[in-house]
């Protein structure tokens, strides 16, 4: 692949993941204002953001998989989704600290990881799927 053709993927790999940033810019409204409603609407606005950045993201990966051998871009989505997630932990534990949950049976913390994992997993499983299904199909000897 020409330095151009890379050069164009990775330009537009950057600008649909710079789309989440404005959307934790919305978090830290939330925060700032104390406005846990708000902070709620903005961390689902986050995920949803996520996931259509995502689709963007990991079409660029296979592509790039696919024509040059090479996965550069996936793991580039692997560091961009695990901090992405980690800025999503944090909010999520403001978000905890300063609701009511007396009638949960989970502390704080735990409710915390469970809806981080509970949003990153299904990301992450279907980014290794991707890669690994680019890398069997590349291989001819499935089609034997």
């Amino acid at each position: 692949m020409n330095s151009r053709r890379h050069s164009v993927l990775s330009v537009t790999f950057t600008l649909i993941l710079a789309i989440p940033i404005y959307l934790i810019t919305q978090m830290q409204t939330g925060v700032n204002q104390n406005d846990w409603e708000a902070l709620q609407r903005a961390s689902v606005d986050f995920l949803i953001g996520l996931w259509s950045c995502w689709l963007i993201t990991a079409t660029i990966a296979v592509y790039y998989k696919w024509t040059e051998k090479r996965n550069f871009f996936f793991w580039f989505n692997y560091a961009y989704l695990t901090v992405a997630f980690l800025i999503f932990a944090h909010y999520n534990d403001q978000l905890f600290r300063h609701i009511d949950l007396s009638e949960r049976p989970y502390g704080k913390n735990m409710l915390n990881a469970i809806r981080t994992l509970r949003n990153a997993l299904p990301i992450f499983v279907a980014t290794v799927y991707l890669q690994v299904a680019v890398r069997w199909f590349e291989n001819k000897w499935h089609r034997k």
